[in-house]
């Protein structure tokens, strides 16, 4: 859990493990997802599409996209990843922001505005930025985010070839278009994102380790 230690310091946060998850596969032992990966590479990498992994808990979300990280280092974009389950609940948007900006080059403010995310494309040069968050649907419930402009702010990293979107969420979009239904302007921010639907790991695949790591 991230806990800040004054009202207003974006980078004073005292990191807590995260009571509520299971922990996460590791990378030698992520087995299976092998379809579900290549869909979340290529529109990472590809199509520039912004998806939300849905499931519920648990069934392997976290690992999923932690593994997408970790495939992801060694090409050319630029990766942020923030568990929204260890954002402490009087988090701010300026402090979110500084995680998650910061990972992606944006130099540190006190406050973070839109241009913020415009400048990450101004400088990019050909490479992506992609942003994950584990566990989306928290943020719609933390007291500092019940206003549009964060949305706004997340809204650009669906709507630009430049930007991507990765979330997991256990709950589909047509619950997470309701919940954030009154907190944007214009249309729902989750229309401009694509479902992915994370079914139970069969036999087989909880059998067989991912490809990238079979000799």
């Amino acid at each position: 859990m991230l806990v800040p230690n004054s009202p207003s310091g974006g980078d004073a946060f005292a990191r807590l493990t995260n009571p509520f998850s299971v922990q996460p596969a590791t990378e030698d032992g992520f087995y299976g997802r092998d379809q579900e990966l290549d869909i979340l590479i290529q529109r990472s990498l590809g199509s520039g599409e912004s998806t939300i992994v849905v499931s519920e808990f648990p069934n392997g979300k976290g690992s999923l996209v932690r593994e997408l990280q970790r495939r992801l280092q060694d090409e050319i974009c630029r990766i942020s990843f923030v568990d929204a389950q260890t954002l402490h609940h009087t988090c701010t948007p300026d402090q979110f922001w500084y995680q998650a900006l910061s990972q992606l080059g944006a130099p540190r403010r006190p406050r973070y505005a839109y241009r913020d995310v415009a400048s990450l494309l101004a400088g990019a040069s050909g490479e992506r930025r992609i942003l994950i968050i584990d566990g989306i649907q928290v943020i719609a419930h933390l007291p500092a985010f019940a206003y549009p402009d964060p949305w706004g702010m997340l809204r650009a990293f669906t709507q630009s070839q430049g930007l991507v979107l990765v979330g997991t969420s256990n709950v589909d979009l047509v619950a997470l278009t309701e919940m954030t239904r009154n907190l944007t302007l214009g249309s729902p921010f989750f229309n401009a994102m694509r479902e992915l639907v994370l079914g139970p790991l069969d036999a087989a695949g909880a059998a067989t380790p991912s490809r990238a790591r079979v000799a």
